[in-house]
């Protein structure tokens, strides 16, 4: 059975890869809990990298997407909607 950080290292190194950012350096952060990654996807694409997102000390403080390209305006707009509801601050 693989272990838990086996997968979440395979995760984010997948994440990294398929959106050509660096995303894959954050590993010992993650294993440490010093910054927590998430993944941003469309609804009817789950399982197709869309955006990136750090989470540290209450923030959303980087959202990169392929190339490390910035957050469009779509993209923006979700975040900001979904920050409000869960009372998190985002810096992007």
């Amino acid at each position: 059975m693989e272990k838990q950080t086996d997968k979440i290292i395979k995760e984010i190194v997948k994440e990294g890869t398929s959106l050509s950012h660096c995303v894959g350096s954050y590993i010992d952060k993650i294993l440490d809990n010093k910054t927590y990654i998430f993944f941003l996807r469309k609804k009817e694409a789950p399982e197709q990298s869309l955006v990136t997102l750090e989470y540290k000390d209450g923030k959303i403080v980087t959202a990169k997407g392929s190339c490390n390209r910035e957050i469009n305006k779509e993209e923006k707009e979700f975040l900001q909607v979904y920050c409000r509801k869960k009372a998190i601050q985002l810096e992007v």
